[in-house]
């Protein structure tokens, strides 16, 4: 998922070391709340992902709450065992075919030659022609901000 992909790259990031082994399955699977202390360098960062709209309220109520505390990263997926279980795939869906889904991705994923989002060519080539030429687009394009509302969080435009 979006989790484990994105520790693949913070860990090199971090550490300015190559991740031999990519693979961060305490993220993995279909419970609705799965967490995981993940060792970077010295740091332990502690990670959660939350499957279901209604579980993630609950889980951000508690965090508010001060019941869960000290997340570096959560990720939250709307739908059961995330998009592979969600809206836009093919019907029927049901437990057992999110499970034979996930299982067929991971399969996929580890006979890949570039398992680092940070190694993939199209995003290095974005980086290295867009990016570094234009801070500001950049800031623009790969930061959000929040602020506060009458109905919550908002996201800036």
């Amino acid at each position: 998922g979006v989790m484990e992909s994105a520790f693949r790259t913070a860990y090199e990031k971090l550490t300015n070391k190559k991740l031999d082994n990519v693979e961060f399955k305490q993220v993995r699977g279909m419970q609705g709340v799965k967490e995981a202390e993940i060792k970077i360098g010295s740091d332990r960062k502690k990670i959660a992902v939350v499957n279901g709209l209604g579980l993630a309220k609950k889980f951000l109520e508690e965090i508010k709450s001060g019941q869960r505390k000290g997340y570096t990263c959560i990720e939250v997926m709307a739908c059961p065992g995330g998009c592979i279980g969600g809206g836009g795939q093919p019907m029927p869906i049901d437990d057992k075919i999110r499970k034979s889904r996930i299982k067929s991705l991971y399969e996929i994923d580890e006979k890949k030659k570039i398992r680092k989002a940070h190694e993939n060519p199209i995003v290095k080539k974005i980086y290295k022609e867009l990016f570094n030429k234009n801070k500001k687009l950049a800031h623009e394009i790969l930061h959000t901000s929040y602020s506060k509302s009458t109905k919550g969080l908002v996201k800036k435009i």
